[in-house]
């Protein structure tokens, strides 16, 4: 599995439109299939948003054009960072769990984003790898 390097901009600008769900969707499957998921950090850390009831989340896209994209305003000064698909599923999302946190999913420049549980994504992301390991 390799991340493929860059995405084409048709496809890019494509994939930013997609509803919610469908972003989710994309985001299990192409991280599933390219071994990585990716946040965005600064010297203090990961970013995270807050969902609608004001827990933390923390963001993560499917690709680093993705992450890149959301690299300014209340998020400049950050850049992207790529976190192998294992280690998200063995080590980050049970993780989150345990604190409460929750996942932003592919946020979009436009402050588009889907909030998950990690246990969700978790999940999703086991039967996803299931079908190509």
């Amino acid at each position: 599995m390799a991340t493929r390097s860059t995405i084409h901009p048709k496809e890019f600008a494509a994939v930013l439109e997609l509803p919610a769900a469908n972003r989710y969707a994309h985001t299990i499957a192409q991280s599933a299939d390219w071994g990585a998921l990716w946040g965005l950090r600064n010297t203090d850390g990961w970013v995270t948003s807050a969902d609608e009831f004001g827990r933390p989340a923390v963001a993560l896209w499917p690709h680093k054009q993705y992450a890149e994209a959301c690299s300014s305003g209340a998020w400049a000064g950050t850049a992207p960072a790529e976190i192998e698909i294992h280690q998200v599923v063995e080590e980050l999302l049970p993780g989150l769990a345990r604190e409460g946190t929750k996942v932003a999913v592919f946020p979009t420049p436009l402050g588009k984003v889907v909030y998950v549980d990690p246990s969700q994504l978790e999940a999703d992301l086991r039967t996803e790898l299931s079908k190509i390991e």
